[in-house]
């Protein structure tokens, strides 16, 4: 069974899906999301009703593949989450804890809060607030399933839980080059800025400007600093990416960002995830600790 379905479409089939499926040029890509799905299809959720959600919810299920065959490239020994009653994506065990992960990939939404896509010609600016909107969106809602399936019992208040974020559907969310906006819905942090001195004109050390709220445009504040929150201790980290279909070349998780959570009740282990770019957040400041080269799985080249 191939990942790619004919047939009648529908009216909200995606657009990628149709262009990688349909286009010639797109033959490249066509095939590595084949290879993805003949590695991913025997986990379990390699099922008819995963391809037809596939069709409309193109970037969400390519995602799950991805992730689910980068974390086995690593060693990670992944479990799909089976039966009905739903859960989290995957689990895994670390250090005696059992962790799951949740898979999400927000768009550019809608309304009033929708990201504008970038226009050719027209000179505008990075709309960073709606950008770190969506991020912090994402979160909120995969965060309150969390504490849905606690109540439910799926999983166990001992458990660990990692937020998988893909911020490719985001327009221009890969332009956070001095503070990425996961981390910005993350930690109170906002944009770069520096101070200028009216009389003599000296500018000061560029800084990151403190902000845990921003509003709508409904005028509501949202929370963009859960992890300074003791309420979202449920969650051990973020992991995030920008991986598609365009991807086919760099080794699976080239860039993955883990974000620590320093009010997790069940942190990650030192040493975890060792092959991805992490962020630590201490005493008001961050720490970067760059992915360590030699995890990378053999035979591929080091292109960060």
């Amino acid at each position: 069974m191939a990942f790619f379905m004919d047939g009648p479409d529908g009216p909200n089939v995606s657009l990628d899906y149709q262009a990688i499926r349909d286009l010639p040029h797109n033959e490249a890509h066509r095939a590595y999301i084949e290879r993805l799905w003949a590695r991913y299809r025997p986990s379990g959720d390699g099922d008819e009703q995963f391809l037809k959600e596939a069709k409309v919810h193109f970037l969400q299920r390519f995602w799950e593949m991805y992730l689910f065959c980068a974390l086995e490239d690593y060693g990670t020994t992944v479990q799909k989450t089976m039966g009905a009653s739903g859960g989290p994506d995957f689990s895994f065990e670390i250090g005696g804890t059992k962790y799951w992960m949740e898979a999400t990939a927000p768009r550019a939404g809608d309304g009033n809060n929708r990201v504008p896509f970038p226009q050719i010609g027209i000179h505008s600016y990075v709309p960073r607030d709606s950008i770190t909107l969506r991020y912090a969106n994402a979160l909120d809602t995969k965060f309150k399933n969390w504490l849905k399936w606690i109540d439910n019992k799926i999983v166990n208040t001992n458990d660990g839980c990692i937020i998988a974020v893909n911020g490719l559907g985001i327009p221009d969310a890969d332009c956070g080059f001095d503070c990425p906006y996961i981390l910005q819905s993350l930690f109170p942090v906002g944009p770069l800025a520096v101070n200028v001195d009216r009389v003599s004109l000296a500018v000061s050390e560029p800084y990151l400007l403190y902000e845990d709220t921003i509003r709508n445009q409904n005028g509501s504040p949202v929370n963009t600093a859960p992890f300074t929150d003791k309420n979202y201790s449920a969650v051990s980290a973020v992991m995030h990416s920008f991986a598609g279909f365009s991807s086919g070349a760099l080794p699976l998780g080239y860039d993955f960002l883990l974000v620590h959570n320093p009010c997790a009740h069940y942190p990650l282990p030192d040493g975890s995830f060792p092959w991805c770019t992490q962020y630590r957040f201490e005493h008001g400041m961050f720490t970067r600790i760059d992915h360590d080269p030699k995890q990378l799985p053999v035979g591929v080249i080091d292109t960060a």
